[in-house]
């Protein structure tokens, strides 16, 4: 009989996502190292009258699930009770075969499930961002701060998250930073991406931006930056929000492409001079988009947040406009061969078989966590 454990992932995402994160590629990154035994991905639970998520295809080793809510009203506290009671019996079945669970869950509305998960294993909570902070949700905030307290051990994705952690918990012991990572490869420097038919005709330099574009994208920044420099083109690769795309849609050197697969990233971002991360100021998370520039071999211009800060001279902080400006145009002007090797030295330990044995050899060797 097997001694490696399985992994429940309770996640917030659809397992189908185009472009897949680290909800998706940490699991992945566990099964493949050999270090898990099985995994049940969840998806996001659906309401009775909608219809199923249709699962593309899966690793070996890893099995989908989508769960029902019983009830409608996932605002109030007592119907996420109820739902949630729903679901862990339900999840309970389908987990029965296997002793030895790990749960891995991202949400506050979980928090009624560590209760009964914790029946069957540690319940590890994967802090990615501070949702009461976003969201300005006093119940959540709460919910957060039960997940946090009650999990068996959490992982944070920044030190300020870890910090947070270690004292609503009292002890840095069971927090482990664990930071994103790309799952994209390292691009050799003489390695020529084919052009995309549909950014073929923007001019040069092109700046390059990859990733959803919400409340935390500087969208004041970026026009600005579109006006004073007319002749550098901005190619945005994501999802915007409404709001952000009707207030840039109509500037002529910024050009919005949409969501791509995660397979075609790197063919859009290596025809850009410059990738940046243009971010406000209070974004509590880990800019993942750093982790995949860094695979392109081109300079990077980021605002000034933790990521950021944690990847060094692998990239340049802006805080002004001014200041964007002026590091564009360096970055522009070519970069030292030095910056060069460093990066390159930093991405090889910023991927996700990297941090899934970085957390196997944690798991194992903290007594905590049983």
């Amino acid at each position: 009989m097997s001694t490696k454990p399985s992994f429940l992932v309770l996640s917030k995402e659809k397992w189908n996502q185009p472009r897949r994160a680290r909800k998706q590629l940490l699991p992945e990154a566990l099964l493949n190292n050999g270090s898990v035994e099985e995994i049940l991905y969840v998806d996001p639970p659906r309401h009775l009258w909608q219809q199923a998520n249709v699962q593309g295809s899966m690793p070996k080793g890893m099995m989908s699930w989508q769960g029902k809510f019983l009830l409608p009203g996932e605002r109030f506290s007592w119907v996420r009770k109820i739902n949630r009671w729903y679901m862990s019996r339900e999840l309970q079945a389908r987990m029965a075969h296997r002793e030895q669970w790990y749960t891995l869950f991202y949400h506050p509305w979980d928090v009624d499930l560590i209760g009964h998960l914790k029946k069957i294993g540690p319940v590890l909570f994967d802090w990615t961002e501070d949702w009461s902070e976003f969201h300005q949700n006093e119940e959540m905030r709460l919910a957060q701060e039960q997940c946090i307290r009650s999990a068996t051990a959490v992982l944070t994705v920044t030190e300020d998250l870890a910090q947070k952690a270690s004292s609503l918990r009292g002890s840095s012991r069971d927090v482990l930073l664990l930071p994103n990572a790309t799952a994209l490869p390292l691009l050799d420097e003489s390695a020529s991406l084919s052009l995309p038919d549909e950014i073929a005709e923007i001019p040069e330099p092109r700046i390059g931006y990859a990733g959803h574009m919400g409340p935390w994208f500087n969208t004041d920044l970026l026009i600005s930056l579109a006006i004073h420099q007319p002749d550098w083109h901005w190619l945005l690769v994501g999802y915007a929000n409404q709001d952000i795309a009707i207030r840039i849609h109509s500037l002529p050197n910024v050009h919005m492409v949409g969501e791509k697969p995660l397979s075609e990233l790197q063919s859009y971002l290596a025809q850009c001079q410059i990738l940046v991360a243009p971010y406000q100021q209070n974004i509590c998370g880990d800019a993942s988009k750093l982790y995949d520039y860094m695979t392109i071999g081109r300079p990077i211009v980021s605002s000034d947040i933790e990521t950021a800060r944690r990847l060094g001279k692998c990239v340049k902080i802006a805080k002004t406009t001014e200041q964007w400006i002026q590091a564009i145009s360096e970055g522009l002007s070519g970069e030292k061969h030095e910056d060069k090797v460093a990066r390159r030295e930093v991405i090889l330990e910023c991927s996700w078989p990297v941090r899934a044995k970085t957390l196997s050899k944690w798991l194992a060797s903290n007594g905590n966590i049983r």
